[in-house]
C-alpha cells in the first residue's frame, strides 16, 4: 500500500472512531441515564475487540497500536487499561469511563492530525 493509501486509511479509521467516542462522551456527560443504546453498544463492542489480543481485524489492530503508543507514554498497561474501560462500560461507571476515554480520544486525535498533515504534504 502506498503512503497516501495508508495515511488515507488511518485518517478515515481515526475519524470514524473519534466521532463515535466523542458522541458517546457528550451523551454520558449530558445525561448518563439517557445514553443512546446504539452508541452504548458500539462503544462496548469496540472495547471488547480492543482488549482481545488475538483479534485479526486489521482495523482493530491499527487502533490498538495507536492507543497502545499513547498508553506507553503514560506508563499504562494496555490489557489493564482496556479491561478497566470494558468493566466501566458494563457497570456504567461513566465518570471513570469519561476520564479514561480522554486518553483514547487524545491518541486517535493525534494520529488523525498526523495522517491529515502527511496527506496534505503528499498532494
Amino acid at each position: 500500500m502506498s503512503d497516501t493509501g495508508l495515511n488515507a486509511n488511518i485518517y478515515y479509521l481515526t475519524s470514524k472512531y473519534l466521532g463515535l467516542l466523542n458522541d458517546f462522551m457528550i451523551a454520558i456527560k449530558n445525561d448518563s441515564e439517557k445514553v443512546p443504546a446504539e452508541k452504548y453498544k458500539e462503544v462496548k463492542e469496540l472495547f471488547e475487540k480492543l482488549k482481545d489480543d488475538e483479534s485479526i481485524d486489521p482495523r482493530i489492530q491499527v487502533l490498538s497500536v495507536i492507543i497502545e503508543a499513547e498508553l506507553r507514554k503514560k506508563n499504562f498497561s494496555k490489557s489493564k487499561f482496556f479491561n478497566g474501560i470494558a468493566a466501566d462500560i458494563n457497570q456504567k461507571k461513566y465518570e471513570s469511563l469519561s476520564k479514561n476515554l480522554h486518553h483514547v480520544v487524545n491518541a486517535l486525535d493525534s494520529e488523525y492530525s498526523h495522517a491529515l498533515a502527511k496527506m496534505s504534504k503528499e498532494s
